[in-house]
């Protein structure tokens, strides 16, 4: 999946700015499946991923900001192919380090929405959405139209979010699906934004390579369907405009025709498949298309006029 693609290529991107750390550190465990525990024996946070190169990052992360080294579990389902990763963190300083990060408050309570602080610069930003898409991100394969899907848990989230891809030029809607509310960018040029934010270039690539196809087929399509549609009201013009120059011709006589209106006549007759400028080219001296409609248009007229 074109989703997974994106998902691996990131999670082997390192920040080498600690205040980038803290915020992909932030985003992957606010926005993941975590599950902060407390006991006598120190502070717990357990988290989940399916993805092996993201529970790597979490663990780099952890070592690397706060010298935690997680226990780490691989369950798999019942067909044994399947699995996720189980990571869980001991620390008696957990609760301060969970705190640095945003994602308890002082009161020791789960946090909602994003802490300015985190998101302070450009960097800080990418790297937080990089750690977005890792957590609760996803898109659709290429094949189909494209929607790309950010599903926090909160809609303080979301809104906070909104605002952090509208400040870096990527405009986020958000809607409901079965009572719960997600983020989606539908846009191509804003997709291709966000895959270049997030440092996704190889990624980027599939996706306007994939566009730029995919708009070439629209625009061949759209041409061919405006040539049909012209030629269906260019055969239908032609065949009225025969029937009513046959009923003058049986019932007046083209002879009695002025010798303009008699010579368009005679050509529509002899040239029914013909567009209205290359009649016009067959005149000595030439007519214009327009010249060539006017006249068609008296002949019918007088046609209607009997």
């Amino acid at each position: 999946m074109f989703s997974q693609d994106i998902r691996d290529e990131i999670a082997h991107m390192w920040p080498t700015r600690i205040c980038c750390q803290r915020a992909l550190f932030s985003s992957l465990l606010l926005l993941g499946e975590g599950v902060v525990g407390f006991g006598e024996g120190g502070d717990s946070l357990c988290c989940s991923t399916d993805s092996a190169a993201t529970a790597r990052l979490i663990v780099k992360l952890a070592r690397s900001l706060y010298q935690l080294s997680p226990h780490v579990t691989a369950l798999f389902d019942h067909s044994g192919k399947h699995h996720r990763f189980r990571l869980k963190f001991f620390s008696r300083n957990l609760l301060e380090d969970l705190r640095d990060l945003g994602i308890l408050d002082r009161g020791g309570r789960k946090t909602e929405g994003i802490r300015p602080s985190l998101v302070q610069r450009r960097c800080c930003k990418r790297a937080y959405l990089r750690g977005v898409f890792l957590a609760c991100g996803s898109m659709n394969s290429l094949r189909s139209s494209y929607h790309l899907e950010l599903i926090p848990k909160s809609s303080t989230t979301i809104r906070d979010l909104i605002l952090v891809l509208q400040k870096l030029g990527v405009q986020g809607r958000s809607a409901k699906r079965r009572g719960r509310e997600f983020l989606y960018v539908k846009k191509g040029e804003d997709i291709a934004r966000f895959l270049n934010i997030i440092g996704a270039y190889k990624s980027l690539l599939r996706f306007e390579e994939s566009r730029a196809v995919k708009e070439t087929k629209n625009e061949v399509q759209r041409r061919v369907n405006c040539e049909t549609g012209n030629i269906s009201r260019q055969a239908d013009a032609a065949g009225r405009q025969i029937r009513k120059i046959r009923l003058l011709k049986r019932k007046v006589g083209l002879k009695e025709l002025p010798p303009l209106l008699r010579e368009v006549a005679d050509l529509r007759l002899r040239f029914p498949d013909q567009a209205l400028s290359e009649l016009g080219a067959m005149l000595s001296p030439p007519m214009s298309k327009s010249g060539i409609r006017h006249r068609l248009e008296r002949l019918e007229l007088l046609a209607d006029e009997l």
